[in-house]
């Protein structure tokens, strides 16, 4: 699996989905910084760089939103985001900070399409994104040639 191997702001106090349309350069001459990614073995590690785009993330900017379809998952590069937990009517509570040696989209790998956390960007950076149906094609494809072998 994984180990081996943009969204702007509004001007309201609820952060966006929309996702960015800037591309900073093309994937295939991208050099990947995220610990994950560089653990890749090569083949694996350009094939999932030219299924993605580089980003930029800004504060506040919602990566993913709890109890929502995954559009996309994320290979921080720089900055850092927060994935947080609610439970009830409690207010929500910070469960893990996210940076360059992680990966955002942890229930696509396991299957799921809805994640129940919330994952906020609190520091400015870039990050590698993947669509979620790309991810996972790409994750059967390596289960497949790996069991074959």
């Amino acid at each position: 699996m994984l180990s081996n191997e943009l969204l702007l702001p509004t001007r309201s106090s609820t952060p966006s989905l929309e996702p960015s349309r800037e591309r900073n350069q093309t994937p295939h001459a991208h050099h990947a910084t995220n610990d994950l990614v560089r653990r890749l073995p090569q083949a694996s590690r350009t094939r999932l760089v030219e299924l993605c785009d580089q980003v930029t993330l800004r504060p506040r900017q919602l990566l993913q939103e709890r109890n929502l379809p995954l559009q996309h998952a994320y290979f921080l590069e720089n900055g850092a985001a927060s994935l947080t937990a609610k439970a009830g009517d409690c207010l929500p509570v910070e469960i893990q900070t996210v940076g360059a040696k992680d990966f955002i989209g942890i229930p696509l790998i396991l299957g799921m399409r809805v994640s129940p956390h919330r994952c906020m960007v609190q520091v400015s950076g870039r990050a590698l994104r993947i669509e979620a149906d790309a991810l996972i094609e790409l994750v059967r494809g390596m289960s497949r040639s790996r069991s074959c072998c």
